[in-house]
C-alpha cells in the first residue's frame, strides 16, 4: 500500500513541480494565497460549465421565497404552513445537493495535483546549509535499550544541540533507543509511546539529496535529506507496510500561515492545510456572487 501511495505521490509531483516550483521563490504566505485562490477559481469556474445554472438560479430564488413564507407563517403561528414550506425547502436542498456532485468529478484531478504539490512543498521550511536539524527514529518499545546507528555521510556531521536539553549523550552517530516522552496533546489523544533515538545533525548544501541510513538489528532504513534548496525531502518516512514503526522523522521548521493560524492536531490537520482551507472556502463564497454563479 505504501509503495502505491509513494508512486502516486511522486507521479503527481512530477506533473506539478515544473509548473508550480516558482511559487517557492515567493514569501510562503503569498504562495499559499495563490494556491488557495487558484483552487477556488477552478472549483467556481468548473461549477459554471458543469451544472444547470438556470435550475440552480430558480432553486436559489425558491429558497429565498420559502424563507420569507416561513417567517410570515411563524408570525401567524400557522404550524401546517411552516411544515409544508420546510418540506419544500428540504426537497429543493436535496436537488441542489445532487447538482454538487458533477463539479466535484471534474475538479478532482486538478485539485489532486494542486493538493499533492502543496502537501509536499508548503508544510515546512527547507533546511539551510549548516542549520541544526533533529532526526528522530521510532522503534517498537521492545527495542528500548538497543543501540541504533546513523551511518556517517560525507557533508553531514552530528552535533550537540542547546535546544534539546534531553540529549545527554555526547555527539555520536550511535544512540540508545529510549522510551518516548509524550507531549500533553499526545497523552490526551491516548497515544502509546514508541522507542525513540535522536540525532542532531547539520549538513552542507548539496544539489542532490543526502541518503540518511539508520542501521538497527542488521537492517538498514534509508531516506532522502535535501539541504540548501527551496524544496525539502519527505519529512516522515515509514519503513513498514503494516506498522507505523520503524519510521523516521526529519524535524523541519513548520510553516504557520501568517504566524497565527494553528493546526488541528486531533484531526491531523497541519497549520498550512487549515490556512489553505480557510482561504479557499472564503474565496469560493466571494467568487460565486461576483461571477454570478449559482
Amino acid at each position: 500500500m505504501m509503495e502505491i501511495f509513494n508512486w502516486l505521490n511522486n507521479a503527481l509531483l512530477a506533473i506539478s513541480d515544473p509548473f508550480l516550483s516558482w511559487l517557492l521563490n515567493l514569501p510562503r504566505d503569498v504562495a499559499l494565497v495563490i494556491i488557495a485562490v487558484a483552487t477556488s477559481f477552478i472549483m467556481t469556474i468548473v461549477r459554471k460549465w458543469s451544472t444547470n445554472q438556470d435550475l440552480l438560479k430558480r432553486c436559489d430564488d425558491d429558497k429565498k421565497r420559502l424563507k420569507v413564507l416561513i417567517k410570515t407563517a411563524k408570525e401567524n403561528k400557522d404550524k401546517e404552513a411552516i411544515k409544508r414550506y420546510r418540506s419544500s425547502l428540504g426537497m429543493i436542498g436535496g436537488k441542489c445537493m445532487m447538482a454538487e456532485f458533477k463539479p466535484l468529478i471534474w475538479v478532482i484531478i486538478p485539485i489532486a495535483i494542486l493538493g499533492t504539490w502543496a502537501f509536499n512543498r508548503m508544510g515546512f521550511f527547507a533546511p539551510k546549509a549548516g542549520e541544526n536539524i533533529q532526526i528522530t527514529g521510532y522503534f517498537p518499545v521492545a527495542d528500548c535499550g538497543d543501540l541504533v546507528f546513523l551511518m556517517p555521510e560525507e557533508g553531514i556531521e552530528v552535533v550537540s544541540s542547546e535546544k534539546d536539553s534531553k540529549l545527554t549523550e555526547p555527539s555520536s552517530w550511535i544512540k540508545e533507543i529510549k522510551l518516548q516522552e509524550l507531549t500533553k496533546e499526545q497523552k490526551e489523544a491516548r497515544l502509546k509511546p514508541d522507542g525513540v533515538a535522536n540525532w542532531n545533525i547539520k549538513a552542507k548544501a548539496a544539489d542532490k539529496p543526502y541518503k540518511l541510513k539508520i542501521r538497527h538489528n542488521d537492517k538498514t532504513y534509508e531516506m532522502d535529506y535535501l539541504v540548501g534548496e527551496k524544496k525539502y525531502s519527505m519529512n516522515f518516512n515509514v519503513f513498514s507496510d503494516t506498522e507505523m514503526v520503524p519510521s523516521a522523522e526529519i524535524k523541519l521548521r513548520e510553516y504557520k500561515p501568517f504566524d497565527i493560524v494553528p493546526g488541528i492536531e486531533s484531526m491531523m490537520c497541519p497549520p498550512w492545510l487549515v490556512g489553505y482551507m480557510i482561504i479557499a472556502v472564503l474565496m469560493v463564497f466571494v467568487m460565486k456572487p461576483a461571477l454570478k454563479i449559482h
